[in-house]
């Protein structure tokens, strides 16, 4: 069940799509708030089907794993939405997406037959949802160009910067790997070799910045 303010967050949300008045009381009276701990995975290679999320706090993390590696995809922060973990759009496309809490969870979700048969009411709604999956697909892409061609010493510096707070980031080697789809043992090797440049000091669980660039 929705607490008023949630409620009156998804009429807000969908009353620009021009929606009836019953449409829009059928998608809260089928919406449902949800709150997941962190490290949960939520979407384990398509075996499930959540619908449209509504992220109100916390950080999921969407990954595709292969041969024991993983690498980080997109995502999904707090005001996010996403349409691209669930085959709404077309029912024989199949994501194998696993998606993870990264940071204690609440969220609102729809159900995914409900809001599949009220999007296709309404053209704006089917636009602004193709438009979601456009900008996911195109972040998908963006994130394995970069795999492929840029170099894993300027991968690993791009995330300690875009991730640090205060020039501190609170990780581990094996996060690291995970999120850039590459081993342990790598990442380990090209850190010691940031820190003896004078980049970065390595403590334990903790990267901190030294040298700006």
């Amino acid at each position: 069940m929705l607490n008023k303010a949630d409620e009156n967050l998804l009429k807000d949300k969908f009353s620009q799509f021009d929606l009836s008045k019953d449409d829009l009381e059928t998608i809260t009276q089928n919406a449902t708030y949800i709150k997941c701990q962190k490290g949960q995975i939520l979407y384990p290679n398509g075996a499930n089907c959540y619908g449209f999320v509504i992220v109100k706090c916390g950080k999921i993390r969407a990954f595709v794993q292969d041969l024991g590696k993983e690498i980080t995809i997109f995502n999904l922060n707090p005001g996010d939405e996403c349409v691209l973990c669930m085959p709404c759009m077309n029912q024989n496309l199949q994501f194998e997406i696993n998606l993870e809490v990264k940071e204690n969870l609440e969220m609102i979700l729809i159900d995914s037959n409900i809001f599949s048969q009220i999007r296709q009411k309404y053209q704006k709604l089917t636009n602004y949802t193709l438009n979601l999956i456009s900008k996911r697909f195109a972040m998908s892409m963006n994130i394995m160009q970069t795999a492929l061609f840029t170099p894993l010493s300027k991968r690993i510096l791009d995330f300690i910067y875009k991730n640090a707070k205060n020039g501190v980031l609170k990780t581990t080697h094996e996060t690291i790997a995970s999120e850039l789809g590459t081993a342990r043992e790598v990442v380990s090797r090209i850190l010691k070799d940031m820190e003896k440049n004078g980049e970065i000091c390595l403590t334990r669980g903790k990267i901190t910045i030294k040298k700006q660039i």
